[in-house]
C-alpha cells in the first residue's frame, strides 16, 4: 500500500473519531433518559475514583502493619463481592440476565445509582478508618 494512502486513511479515521466523540450524549440531569444515564454513570465513576483515593491513603497509613494490610485487603475483596451481589439482588429479573425486559431503559441509570450509593457508604467506612483508626466504634 502506498504510504500516502495509509496516511490519508489514518487522518480520515482520526477525524471521524473526533467528530463522533463530539456527538456522543453527555450528562444532562434534566435531559433524556440517555443523558440521565450518563449522569448516573459519571456519578459512579466519581465515587469509584474517590473510593480508590481513600483506599490508597488507607494502604499508605497502614503499610507498617502487615497483618492489618492483609485483613483489610481481604475485607475489601469481600466487600466488592458483596456490592456486586447486592446490586444483582436489587435488580433480580425472571427473564434471566436480560435486565431491559424487566426494568426497561431506566435500568442503566438505576444500576449505576445503586453502585454509587453502596460505594459512597464504603467510602465513609474507610474514611472512618483513616480519621479514627482501626478501632472505630460500631454505630458511629
Amino acid at each position: 500500500m502506498n504510504k500516502w494512502v495509509l496516511i490519508i486513511s489514518l487522518c480520515t479515521m482520526l477525524g471521524a473519531n473526533s467528530f463522533a466523540d463530539d456527538n456522543q450524549p453527555k450528562c444532562n440531569p434534566s435531559g433524556t433518559q440517555l443523558e440521565m444515564k450518563f449522569c448516573a454513570r459519571d456519578d459512579y465513576k466519581k465515587a469509584d475514583k474517590k473510593l480508590n483515593d481513600v483506599w490508597q491513603q488507607l494502604m499508605k497509613k497502614g503499610k507498617g502493619n502487615k497483618s492489618y494490610i492483609k485483613k483489610i485487603r481481604n475485607a475489601q475483596r469481600q466487600w466488592l463481592k458483596f456490592r456486586d451481589a447486592e446490586v444483582d439482588a436489587m435488580f433480580a429479573c425472571d427473564e434471566g440476565d436480560n435486565m431491559r425486559v424487566c426494568w426497561g431503559s431506566i435500568y442503566p441509570m438505576l444500576y449505576h445509582g445503586a453502585l454509587t450509593h453502596l460505594t459512597e457508604l464504603r467510602i465513609k467506612q474507610l474514611q472512618d478508618y483513616l480519621d479514627h483508626g482501626r478501632n472505630v466504634s460500631v454505630g458511629n
